[in-house]
């Protein structure tokens, strides 16, 4: 991992809490929506990380915002936002489980084919407002993992991640570094997860 170091590992899967010296971050875990009895990783060595799903995700206002002020257009992203959270997303995932695994771009034998969609997108504070916020906000994700040689879905997980938890000017620049750190941990938590399954099939 880049400059952050685990410091605590309840357990090694893709929804155990896994906490990481990064502001003191801790990463919530993703209900199983569904996941198949007899999954195994073991066998994947490849990866193929789709792009990130963000054509339907809604902008929430948070609860303490005024009626008035909680205008769909003030809350939304626009497309240069989503241009930012696909790169983002796509470099920071490949960078955590290319130290493990071969990133590729199509399906196959021996590819795990991973997808994530964003539901919605809580931020604490709009754009350009001049607010302390206590990390960025909050967002509810969708994580899918399909088999890349016959397209089997072997799990669904969602939920809820809170997006950073210490105190920082609302800048573009500190959304950005923290929606980053979010990114980062998620793969780093699939490759620990991958790897599981690699140590208990030894």
């Amino acid at each position: 991992m880049k400059n952050y170091v685990l410091y605590l590992t309840i357990s090694l899967g893709f929804l155990t809490n896994v906490a990481f010296a990064v502001d003191a971050a801790q990463v919530e875990r993703m209900a199983p929506y569904y996941q198949k009895a007899d999954i195994d990783l073991s066998a994947y060595k490849k990866v193929l990380i789709a792009p990130l799903g963000v054509s339907a995700t809604f902008v929430l206002a948070p609860p303490w915002v005024s009626s008035d002020e909680r205008s769909t257009q003030k809350w939304a992203l626009t497309a240069e936002d989503k241009k930012w959270l696909k790169k983002t997303y796509q470099e920071a995932i490949s960078e955590e489980i290319s130290q493990k695994y071969e990133i590729v771009d199509e399906p196959g034998e021996g590819v795990l084919i991973m997808r994530v969609e964003l539901i919605s997108l809580m931020p604490f504070a709009r754009k350009g407002e001049d607010v302390q916020t206590q990390g960025f906000g909050i967002v509810v994700a969708q994580a899918q993992l399909r088999d890349g040689g016959n397209g089997e879905l072997l799990a669904i997980y969602e939920g809820p991640q809170r997006v950073g938890n210490q105190y920082q000017q609302n800048t573009r620049l500190n959304s950005e570094n923290s929606l980053n750190t979010l990114f980062e941990i998620w793969g780093a938590r699939l490759r620990m997860y991958m790897e599981s399954y690699g140590d208990q099939s030894r």
